[in-house]
């Protein structure tokens, strides 16, 4: 079949002679090479002189930055917050020819975010990104029921960790209202969050602030883990728990703009703080490494056993789908800080 140097074939057909497309190599000097590539590079210009195409770069296990990645840089350099925006969150870069991974928040049952890996660095750099995304894409508001975007921070990360606090200190540079929830003020908070709620189930879902839910390692907040025997307690009383509070947000609350962004370290602790039921209100899930078993007990599939460093998966529960990308890494402190200033400089400049 092959009659030439440099003639090869083709075949995408499981060997058949039907599937053969033959071809030929050609061997080019370094110069002939050049002055070829530079003639295609013309051809191109003076066809399409106004096309623009995004140069596609595989960095294999380089975990995704922040600060050089040019839709951030596009989104924090604006001057004014969009009229009207949908709030999509980017996850990382593509190993593939596609877009970025990107995890749509809308108004729709159990749009939630599960992240499990057992990298808490990880996690603090998502949700870092996360907040930032959605800081730069709706304008402050301190109320409720105006638009724009109002955070809770639940974060049981243990205070000598690597980047403890971190999230926390570049939401309070934020010129967002973004309140921290710990041991001292969760039952004020959950007790806001849920009359929040319970108005919005009420009366009118349009034109609300978005409320995210952000937790790095709630299960190290006892208040928020279920019980599982509530027999010991009355109704009334119940219906007043943190934990009770908490599984009714993750169930009600996507549908009025109130969407819960959640790491885990593994499905132990997960389980800890999350009962089978809470569990199911996640859509959108993230993983990390971790043991066939526990990548079947989130997805249906092994498949997060075979990720490798500097990976992650995005799986949709309503459509079945996994896409495997380039998470973030921890952006730098000084880059946040001169992030969460710029802007801080949109609001004197109006909306």
């Amino acid at each position: 079949l092959l009659r030439r140097p440099g003639e090869a074939i083709y075949n995408d057909a499981g060997g058949k002679i039907e599937g053969n497309s033959p071809f030929q190599v050609v061997w080019l000097d370094d110069a002939q090479r050049d002055d070829a590539l530079d003639a295609i590079a013309t051809l191109d210009a003076e066809r399409f002189p106004d096309a623009k195409r995004d140069q596609f770069v595989f960095k294999g296990n380089i975990p995704s930055l922040l600060h050089t990645d040019q839709n951030i840089e596009t989104m924090v350099a604006a001057t004014r917050w969009p009229a009207s925006a949908p709030l999509d969150i980017t996850m990382g870069d593509p190993i593939a020819v596609t877009p970025q991974t990107m995890l749509p928040l809308r108004n729709r049952t159990s749009c939630n975010i599960l992240f499990v890996g057992q990298h808490p660095e990880s996690g603090n750099a998502l949700l870092t990104a996360a907040l930032l995304q959605a800081a730069a894409t709706l304008p402050p508001t301190t109320s409720p029921d105006q638009h724009g975007l109002m955070v809770w921070i639940f974060d049981g990360t243990p205070s000598d960790a690597l980047f403890a606090g971190r999230i926390a200190s570049f939401g309070e540079d934020l010129p967002h209202q973004v309140t921290r929830v710990t041991t001292k003020n969760i039952e004020n908070e959950m007790q806001n969050l849920a009359d929040i709620l319970a108005s919005r189930s009420d009366g009118d879902r349009t034109n609300h602030a978005t409320i995210l839910l952000l937790g790095l390692q709630a299960h190290r907040i006892a208040p928020l883990r279920f019980a599982e025997d509530d027999f010991s307690f009355s109704p009334e009383e119940s219906a007043m728990r943190p934990d009770k509070q908490f599984a009714d947000i993750l169930r009600d609350g996507p549908l009025v703009g109130i969407h819960s962004l959640l790491w885990f370290d593994g499905l132990n602790n997960l389980n800890r703080c999350l009962s089978r039921a809470n569990q199911r209100e996640f859509d959108l899930k993230v993983l990390f490494q971790m043991s066939s078993n526990d990548s079947a007990q989130l997805i249906d599939t092994t498949a997060a056993a075979d990720l490798g460093g500097n990976r992650a998966l995005l799986h949709l529960d309503d459509i079945g789908s996994i896409e495997k990308f380039r998470p973030w890494a921890m952006p730098d402190e000084q880059w946040l800080a001169e992030t969460a200033a710029r802007l801080s400089g949109r609001r004197h400049k109006g909306r």
